[in-house]
C-alpha cells in the first residue's frame, strides 16, 4: 500500500531523534521565545495533525500558535501550623490542562473566531507550544462547507471556553465511560440533577408572557446595532429586549423596548428626572446606591427596576428594601455579565451577592429581571446558557421562568382593588 505524505509526516514526528525533527525544533525554540505569546501562522507546523483535526487550507481558518507556562501552579509555602507533607507545596494541580489554556487565550484573542482543536508543537525546560486552529463560522466559505458550516449555529460560541474541545472533553472526563464515571455527566459541579433545568414549558404554560433580555446596550452605547441584535437574538431565543436609549419598536419578530438608565446621586435630582421619563412608555431602570438611596427609589412611582446591586455595599439591599420591593413592583435586576466575563474572587462574590439577594426573593416574592448588559452581539446569550449560569446562584427552573418574565410583570398593569359588577 503507497503512504501518503501525510503519513511520513506523522512518522517523522514519532521519532524526532531519528528523523531530524528534534534538531529542527531546537532551532525554532530559540526563535519562536522571542516572539508573542499568541502568533497567526500562515500554514500550520505539523500538517498531518492539523488535517486529522478539521484543518483546510481556505478562507475563514486560521492557525496561531500559543505559548503557555509549563510546570504545576506556583503555591506560597503555608505559614499555619502542619506538617510538610500536608502542605501542598511539592505538587498542586491546576483545574484545567495547559492545552486548554492555550485554546482559551487563542479565544480571546481572536474573538470574531471559534477554536476547533489544537495540538502540541513543541516544549522547552519553561514553555509549552500550542497550535491552535480557529474558523471563522461567518464567514460565507465556511457556511458552504458541509464540514465545518455547523460553527456558525450559535450554540456552538465559546467553544473553548466550555470545554467542548477535544483537550476540553477529555479534561472535563468526557472521554471516558462506564462504571467509575457516575458523576461527569453533565458536569462535575453541576448543582443539580441532569435535566432539571429545562425550558421546553416556556410557550405551552405562558404563552402570553415572553421571554425578555431585561438589559442590552446597542450602538452608540455598543458595539451592535439595534437590528443586528434583535437578529441574534431570536436566534438564541429570545421574544424581546430592552434596549438602552433606543426607541420602542419590533425588528425581525422581535419586541424592542426602550430602555432608560437613571444613574443620579442626588435623590432631588433623581425624583424630577422620573418625572420626565414617566410619560414615555419606557422601562425606567436606576442605579442602585446605598441603603437609604434604594428605599427612596423604590418609592418613587415610575421606577420599574433597580440595577446594579452586586456592585453596590452588602446593607445596600435588606429586608425593608425588599420588602417595599415587593409592595411596589419594582423589579430586581441580576446582571449576568460578571458571571460570563468575570474570574477569580470577584466572580464569586457577585455569585454569593445574588444567592442573598434570591432568600429576600423567595421570602418577600418582589420582581426578578435577567440581563445580559451585552454591548455587542459576541456578548449575548442563548436562553438555555443563560439558564445554566442562573443556576450557578441557586435559581431552579421557576425562578428561571418568572425572571424572564420579570419585564412582563412590572409592565402590566395590576388588577383593580376593586372590580365594578354590572
Amino acid at each position: 500500500m503507497v503512504k501518503s505524505m501525510y503519513a511520513f509526516v506523522r512518522e517523522a514526528w514519532k521519532v524526532p531523534e531519528k528523523s531530524g525533527v528534534k534538531a529542527l525544533l531546537w532551532n525554532r525554540m530559540q526563535e519562536w521565545r522571542r516572539e508573542g505569546s499568541v502568533v497567526r501562522l500562515e500554514h500550520p507546523t505539523r500538517i498531518d495533525r492539523a488535517r486529522s483535526l478539521g484543518y483546510k487550507a481556505k478562507q475563514g481558518i486560521a492557525v496561531a500558535r500559543v505559548q503557555v507556562r509549563r510546570g504545576g501552579r506556583r503555591v506560597s509555602r503555608y505559614v499555619r501550623a502542619r506538617r510538610s507533607a500536608r502542605m501542598g507545596k511539592n505538587r498542586s494541580t491546576a483545574g484545567k490542562s495547559i492545552q486548554r489554556i492555550a485554546e482559551e487565550r487563542a479565544s480571546k484573542r481572536f474573538p470574531n473566531m471559534e477554536v476547533l482543536n489544537s495540538y502540541w508543537v513543541g516544549q522547552d525546560g519553561k514553555l509549552k507550544y500550542y497550535e491552535v486552529i480557529l474558523v471563522d463560522g461567518h464567514h460565507p466559505s465556511i457556511q458552504a462547507d458541509k464540514n465545518l458550516a455547523w460553527l456558525a449555529n450559535s450554540t456552538h460560541r465559546g467553544r473553548a471556553e466550555r470545554g467542548k474541545t477535544s483537550a476540553g472533553r477529555k479534561g472535563r472526563g468526557m472521554s471516558t465511560r462506564g462504571k467509575g464515571t457516575e458523576k461527569t455527566r453533565p458536569s462535575i459541579r453541576f448543582p443539580c440533577k441532569p435535566r432539571e433545568i429545562t425550558l421546553s414549558s416556556f410557550y405551552s404554560k405562558f404563552t402570553f408572557m415572553k421571554i425578555t433580555d431585561a438589559c442590552v446596550y446597542p450602538y452608540p452605547c455598543g458595539d451592535s446595532s439595534v437590528r443586528r441584535m434583535a437578529l441574534e437574538a431570536k436566534a438564541l431565543g429570545f421574544d424581546r429586549l430592552v434596549a438602552a436609549d433606543t426607541p420602542s419598536g419590533e425588528s425581525y419578530g422581535v419586541e424592542i423596548y426602550s430602555g432608560i438608565l437613571i444613574r443620579e446621586t442626588a435623590v432631588k435630582d433623581l425624583a424630577s428626572r422620573i418625572k420626565r421619563e414617566r410619560n414615555n412608555a419606557a422601562v425606567v431602570s436606576v442605579q442602585a446606591g446605598d441603603n437609604g438611596f434604594n428605599r427612596s427609589v423604590l418609592n418613587h412611582k415610575g421606577v420599574h427596576i433597580l440595577r446594579g446591586l452586586h456592585s453596590s455595599d452588602k446593607n445596600a439591599f435588606d429586608h425593608v428594601t425588599a420588602k417595599i420591593a415587593a409592595d411596589n413592583r419594582v423589579a430586581i435586576d441580576l446582571d449576568l455579565s460578571p458571571l460570563i466575563s468575570g474570574r477569580g474572587y470577584s466572580r464569586q462574590r457577585v455569585m454569593h451577592r445574588y444567592r442573598d439577594i434570591l432568600v429576600l426573593e423567595r421570602r418577600y416574592e418582589f420582581p426578578i429581571t435577567i440581563s445580559s448588559h451585552a454591548r455587542s452581539i459576541l456578548d449575548m446569550r442563548a436562553v438555555r446558557e443563560i439558564a445554566g449560569l442562573s443556576s450557578l446562584i441557586g435559581m431552579d427552573t421557576h425562578d428561571v421562568e418568572m425572571a424572564f418574565f420579570g419585564v412582563d410583570i412590572i409592565t402590566t398593569p395590576p388588577d383593580p382593588a376593586v372590580k365594578v359588577i354590572l
